[in-house]
């Protein structure tokens, strides 16, 4: 039989014992419950598979890692070798493994710290998908301070696709400006302009008279557009009697190169091509070719093409020197001019630069 000092000794033996292991469940487990990282966020710069991205971290601290504490950064492993990466602050050397970055700070960085680290050039997942980054910080003798989670997601590449049909509108309208270009638009009696006839009505002997029309435009071409306007033939009578072309040209031909100040035509008796003319002239001050400014006119150079609307860019209508132009045209016959009733044809070709 046990003596009662005997069993005193096992008794507190049992007692101390348990405390023990009371004591180990208790208190040391404490060490690695860690708090809350805050603001934690992962951000890539291109999340399509297996190509080379920039992974930004960023977590705000509330406890002092101390000297020599260290930020632990933890990739999942699909992530290929860190290779560009260096710790943000003062007092810092960055270490990295295949998949792991450790910032340790020889000094302090405070209780309140807000970090961002930025790997550059690594390349992304083969696999599409989650993957996570563990962020936490430690003190000098490896504790765990406190902890957060963040995760990317991965993707496959998405074509993204669109058609943009081509834009290009025209119209003619009749426009009662007071003057083009700095002319005066002067009717005759019976004289009318519409989006679709220059009609100068009864022209007396010596006399001239200036018609108008608008020119609206809009096109969605890349390089913008040039319009042209060119006739059929010479304004021509039954008789085969024509009004030539500004200034005092020849059938068929013209001055469509040389812009240049209004003149009546010459009146040379025995010269028909002196006897009258028509001109042109445009408001746009923007043509590739040609200068109308300071009032001048063209005539037509035979059944040639002349250029009166062009903008470089995309453009809506109604802007003025843009999309919108006024065109004048203006005749004038002497008392030499055979009668008759004249009339032509002329035709307006825009080209969109797409």
């Amino acid at each position: 039989m046990k003596s009662k000092k005997q069993f005193n000794i096992y008794h507190k033996q049992v007692v101390i014992f348990l405390c023990f292991l009371i004591l180990q469940f208790f208190v040391f487990p404490m060490n690695y419950l860690a708090a809350a990282l805050t603001n934690v966020e992962a951000l890539v710069s291109n999340s399509r598979t297996g190509i080379k991205a920039d992974l930004t971290l960023e977590f705000t601290t509330s406890l002092d890692i101390g000297a020599n504490g260290y930020f632990e950064f933890t990739l999942d492993e699909e992530f290929n070798k860190i290779e560009e990466v260096t710790c943000p602050g003062p007092n810092v050397t960055t270490a990295t493994s295949s998949n792991v970055i450790r910032c340790t700070y020889s000094v302090s960085p405070g209780a309140s710290t807000s970090t961002k680290l930025t790997i550059k050039n690594m390349y992304n997942p083969v696999d599409f998908g989650r993957y996570n980054i563990q962020m936490d910080t430690y003190n000098f003798g490896d504790n765990l301070l406190e902890s957060g989670n963040a995760a990317v997601y991965i993707t496959e590449a998405q074509e993204v696709s669109a058609y943009v049909g081509t834009v290009m509108t025209f119209s003619m309208v009749q426009d009662n400006v007071d003057e083009v270009n700095g002319i005066p638009i002067k009717y005759g009696v019976t004289a009318t302009s519409t989006a679709t006839m220059i009609d100068f009505g009864f022209v007396s002997s010596d006399s001239s008279s200036t018609l108008a029309h608008t020119i609206n435009l809009r096109t969605n071409a890349e390089n913008g557009y040039s319009c042209t306007v060119q006739q059929d033939h010479e304004l021509v009578n039954e008789n085969n009697d024509t009004i030539n072309s500004f200034s005092n040209a020849f059938d068929g031909t013209g001055s469509s190169t040389d812009p240049q100040p209004w003149t009546d035509p010459a009146e040379i008796d025995g010269q028909d091509h002196t006897y009258g003319h028509l001109g042109i002239s445009s408001n746009d001050p923007e043509l590739s070719e040609l200068d109308f400014s300071g009032s001048k006119y063209v005539g037509f150079d035979g059944t040639e093409a002349i250029e009166v609307l062009y903008h470089p860019t995309p453009t809506v209508n109604n802007v003025a020197g843009e999309g919108k132009v006024n065109i004048a045209y203006t005749l004038a016959v002497s008392a030499l001019q055979e009668k008759g009733v004249y009339s032509n044809s002329i035709m307006y070709i825009c080209t969109g630069n797409f």
